[in-house]
């Protein structure tokens, strides 16, 4: 994807499965209405949020929206995020 290398649906101790991780360190997580709108959901994303940063993960989130129409920021966030960690 954009000459980004990546691994889909990974399961990451205390974590959970997460959407992408990329370069071993960054989750991207792509947060649909259906199963990210109720307020146990909201819950669980949090304490995943939190619990991925407490192991040294950085996490980026998005809206299906985010990437249907506007892709070129999504890749641009990502490419920033990874050039932190050289």
């Amino acid at each position: 994807m954009n000459g980004i290398d990546f691994e889909v649906q990974v399961h990451i101790p205390g974590i959970g499965r997460v959407d992408f991780l990329l370069n071993g360190f960054l989750m991207v997580e792509i947060d649909g209405y259906a199963f990210h709108s109720k307020r146990a959901d909201m819950l669980r994303d949090r304490d995943r949020n939190n619990s991925s940063t407490v192991k040294g993960y950085a996490v980026l989130r998005y809206m299906p929206e985010h990437i249907w129409f506007n892709p070129e920021q999504v890749v641009s966030e990502i490419r920033a995020a990874l050039a932190t960690r050289g």
